[in-house]
């Protein structure tokens, strides 16, 4: 409410007594020192500003009222009677117009302070809110980019034309080398992330996605942490082999999707599997070109080997990524024990 100070609801008011009480105490207190007659309204103007402060524009007017008439009662002579003294009454008149100065500027002190504060916080969300867009912007067009420049590899080691091949190299590194700025700019430091944890939401979102959502994802092993680059592309390599493994699970069928991590000092297995997984015996694996040219990017730019493994029935892959390719500061890993939630 306009003029309300911290004191809220009709405890103002009774705020407002209290104060004028206090002030009267104070100022029967004090008459032995200045006498009846002396300083009758001036203790009373510190009842108004406390009230005005703490209870707002109308206690503090109820507070000005009662204190001018308690005070030209009791303190004018003869006290505590019913008199006429112009004197004292153009003594109140000046308290009454003091009183009301002070009350104008100190509500109007506060509600300009509220209305401040009401515009930082607002300020303060908006900018938060423009901080976390640009964040998302940022860490998107630092995965493209990544993605980008992993292709533009590939594509330089697989030419025949040394000079063509010279010239993709060289853009694979410009667009790293800007990737790696956007990212920079965005967290300054190099973060850690879980890859873990990641895994499990980004198998939880593409189950959520799949035609056929009764799919049982587990992720086990290590808890490993990576830098943001490694990270995004192991993920890339986990998204691509969850939606070509959910394409070919059985229409309406319980499948499932595991996920093993293991760190060493010398480096990182992800173990990716589905032995619920329905491949055609005439049909290669992740034959499709998009998803075949991202994990085989991914792979290269980890350093790593994509491999498919023999197994009875279904699909599995494993990646192996020496651990000394993510740089300062070093990765770490917990080892935990084996977890399987069900994601869906």
């Amino acid at each position: 409410m306009p003029g309300q100070g911290r004191i809220k609801g009709q405890y103002r008011y009774v705020a407002a007594l209290l104060f004028v009480l206090l002030a009267y105490g104070a100022r029967v207190a004090i008459d032995p020192l200045v006498g009846d007659t002396r300083l009758a309204f001036s203790i009373f103007y510190i009842a108004v500003v406390f009230s005005a402060y703490f209870a707002g524009g109308g206690p503090a007017a109820l507070t000005a009222i009662l204190s001018a008439a308690l005070a030209y009662w009791a303190f004018i002579a003869p006290a505590y009677s019913m008199k006429i003294d112009l004197q004292a009454l153009t003594s109140m008149l000046f308290f009454g117009l003091t009183s009301v100065v002070d009350i104008y500027f100190i509500t109007g002190m506060r509600r300009a302070l509220r209305e401040y504060r009401a515009e930082q916080l607002r300020a303060e969300q908006l900018a938060k809110g423009n901080a976390d867009l640009f964040r998302e912007f940022n860490e998107r067009t630092t995965t493209h980019l990544q993605l980008v420049a992993a292709l533009l590899r590939l594509r330089a080691r697989d030419d025949v034309d040394s000079s063509y091949a010279s010239a993709l190299a060289d853009a694979s590194r410009r667009t790293l080398m800007i990737s790696r700025v956007h990212r920079n700019l965005n967290h300054g430091a190099v973060p850690l992330t879980d890859f873990s944890g990641f895994a499990r939401q980004l198998l939880a979102a593409c189950i959520e996605a799949a035609p056929n959502s009764n799919i049982r994802a587990t992720v086990s092993g290590d808890e490993i942490f990576l830098p943001g680059e490694q990270a995004t592309s192991m993920a890339t390599i986990l998204f691509e082999f969850a939606r070509f493994a959910l394409r070919h699970q059985p229409a309406e069928s319980a499948g499932t999707i595991d996920v093993n991590l293991t760190a060493t000092a010398m480096s990182y297995r992800l173990r990716l599997s589905s032995p619920s997984a329905n491949i055609p015996a005439d049909q290669g694996l992740l034959t499709e070109e998009m998803t075949r040219q991202a994990v085989e990017a991914m792979t290269d730019h980890l350093h790593g080997h994509f491999t498919a493994l023999p197994v009875p029935q279904g699909i599995a892959f494993e990646l192996n990524i020496p651990s000394d390719i993510v740089g300062a500061p070093q990765p770490t890993f917990a080892i935990s024990e084996p977890v399987s939630p069900t994601l869906h």
